[in-house]
């Protein structure tokens, strides 16, 4: 019987173990930052520096180059399939494939930027452009709670991640249909590129995109999860505060 005890808490502890690497690695995106609280402080920003007649729509900044783009996308590429390799059921495969999908996400970016420069194609610059807002308007939301919802044991915990996972999914259609039926646009600007997109920049839509993005993290079961949810999310706060500087600086 303590074999048997003990077997089953290892078995725990190791699942516990896998469940905290693969989510470490795989929440290491700033697409949050760049899609929805950086739009939030820019308005704020433009409104108090050149009034009612300032710019309206989502707009962002990502401050890189095309080279810091691949490297960093190569590096997070590789943690991606050295996460992919942790994954030891299904249900951990949709987290534990987020960071690969970040990777290849800071690589479509850099091909953004020399589609600006005229370093490639217009036709490849303009669909990476696509690419790149589909993911973190469309893809992210939806996907996020879903993979915490199948990694949570408690099932009280895991039906309010599922209502946050159905929040996710329809907000993840009503953002695609904004990316996909308007205009994208996209501009370099001091060391930034600047996207804007027909999405009205609502509170509302801001708010439930930090709560199906950072919310299943905050409420886990898991108590390291639970510091790392609210780490990240402070570090969202605190890189968008930050970074927006960049974009409504004269």
């Amino acid at each position: 019987m303590e074999a048997t005890e003990g077997q089953a808490r290892l078995s725990c502890l190791q699942e516990g173990v896998r469940a905290e690497a693969i989510v470490e690695a795989s929440l290491c995106s700033r697409a949050h930052v760049r899609f929805v609280l950086m739009p939030l402080a820019q308005r704020a920003s433009a409104r108090a520096t050149h009034g009612p007649s300032a710019r309206r729509g989502v707009a962002l900044g990502v401050c890189f180059s095309p080279q810091a783009d691949f490297v960093v996308g190569a590096a997070v590429a590789g943690v991606g399939v050295e996460t992919l390799r942790r994954v030891r059921a299904r249900r951990e495969l949709i987290v534990g494939t987020l960071p690969l999908l970040f990777g290849v996400h800071q690589l479509v970016e850099g091909f953004v930027r020399l589609g600006l420069r005229g370093q490639v194609s217009r036709g490849l610059g303009d669909a990476a452009k696509e690419a790149y807002i589909i993911y973190a308007h469309a893809v992210l939301p939806a996907i996020v709670p879903l993979g915490f919802m199948l990694l949570e044991p408690d099932r009280r915990r895991s039906r309010v991640m599922m209502a946050m996972a159905c929040v996710g999914a329809l907000m993840g259609v009503y953002l695609l249909w904004q990316v996909t039926a308007y205009p994208v646009g996209a501009r370099e600007q001091a060391r930034c590129i600047d996207y804007t997109t027909h999405t009205p920049n609502d509170a509302l839509i801001g708010l439930l995109y930090i709560a199906v993005t950072c919310g299943p993290a905050l409420i886990s079961s898991r108590r390291y999860l639970r510091w790392f949810g609210l780490v990240s999310l402070v570090g969202v706060i605190v890189t968008a505060v930050v970074r927006v500087d960049e974009l409504t600086s004269p």
